[in-house]
């Protein structure tokens, strides 16, 4: 139950926010107490070809979802090409 209390007390101190130009959209995050292990969920079906821009992190794919998780570090920036402009991750 700590472990669960200790991620949940770092993920409050998470910053992000999703901004869009044009096509593309940018999700960039930032925490004083660093990202690793804070992840999100992007959908496929709006999303094409996401990548890191900044910082360290994986994306995988699933079947409804891309998979972002951040690696060390205390900012993250993903950008990506949308392809259904009213959905947000």
């Amino acid at each position: 139950m700590a472990d669960l209390s200790d991620f949940m007390n770092r993920r409050a101190q998470v910053s992000w926010q999703v901004r869009d130009q044009k096509d593309q959209r940018q999700l960039v995050a930032s925490s004083p107490d660093g990202l690793d292990s804070m992840t999100w969920l992007i959908p496929t079906r709006s999303a094409k070809a996401p990548r890191i821009t900044q910082g360290q992190g994986r994306i995988e794919r699933q079947e409804h979802h891309w998979l972002v998780s951040a690696g060390p570090g205390n900012s993250l920036g993903i950008a990506w090409t949308h392809t259904n402009p009213g959905d947000r991750p």
